[in-house]
């Protein structure tokens, strides 16, 4: 899937029926009884199943639905260097993304950390120093198809 567009399963649970429309709220709709569709973006959408019964009946049911993007990820607290070597670098979920830059600040604003590779992550160093338990700030950007999408967010730092 596309990390930029949110992908829903839809599964019809009805009983006898013969026909069935799904209207994803977004213009599209699907004659599949159950159905994985991909939103182009993130958002809130009226989704409707409309069923037919082999007596020509018709019966209905919509909800709305959230389709966000969450296939990205990044921790709010990371723990390098310790004994257990878990959870040592913090980085995005997700190494495959485009046009990807991220920047970790110390709490003075300064940058410590710059990477344009997403398979390389914060160690929780500055010039081969060890850096203090505490809070830093982040920034991230990356393409979402024809969009920049820029990120910001803190993550703690325990020792």
């Amino acid at each position: 899937p596309d990390l930029c567009k949110p992908e829903i399963i839809f599964q019809n649970t009805s009983t006898d029926y013969v026909n069935t429309i799904w209207d994803f709220g977004d213009g599209n709709i699907s004659i599949n009884s159950n159905q994985i569709y991909e939103y182009d973006q993130g958002d809130e959408y009226l989704v409707k199943l409309i069923i037919e019964s082999d007596a020509l009946c018709l019966d209905s049911t919509s909800l709305y639905i959230s389709a966000m993007d969450y296939n990205l990820f990044l921790p709010n607290s990371f723990t390098p260097k310790t004994k257990d070597d878990l959870n040592d670098i913090f980085k995005p979920s997700l190494d495959i993304l485009s046009d990807y830059e991220l920047w970790v600040y110390n709490r003075f604003g300064e940058l410590i950390f710059y990477s344009d590779d997403p398979k390389n992550g914060w160690d929780g160093t500055y010039k081969n120093t060890i850096c203090q338990h505490g809070v830093y700030a982040w920034t991230i950007k990356y393409s979402c198809g024809s969009a920049i999408e820029i990120d910001y967010g803190i993550v703690y730092l325990l020792r």
